[in-house]
């Protein structure tokens, strides 16, 4: 038994849950992507948990590029581990 969903049968909230981080990172094929989004655009409870998702991955990803450590610092912790890297 397929756990994919035909192109003509429709999600349930189960359903949609399970492959919504699928779909968030874009790997969803074309016909469980439709099935989700037209679940997601009339279950509001649904597209609540999906824009939550969706904000908090944004928001994650966001704050990795905003922490940069210092030049100085970077290269210090390379210098120490060099050797290291060397030795594997």
């Amino acid at each position: 038994m397929s756990t994919m969903p035909e192109p003509h049968r429709a999600l349930d909230c189960d359903g949609a849950f399970a492959r919504l981080f699928d779909f968030l990172d874009k790997e969803l094929d074309a016909a469980t992507e439709s099935a989700l989004l037209a679940h997601v655009q009339h279950c509001r409870s649904c597209f609540d948990q999906a824009e939550f998702e969706r904000r908090f991955k944004a928001a994650v990803a966001e704050s990795r590029s905003a922490q940069r450590c210092p030049d100085a610092l970077r290269q210090r912790v390379i210098a120490l581990l060099g050797p290291q890297r060397e030795a594997t």
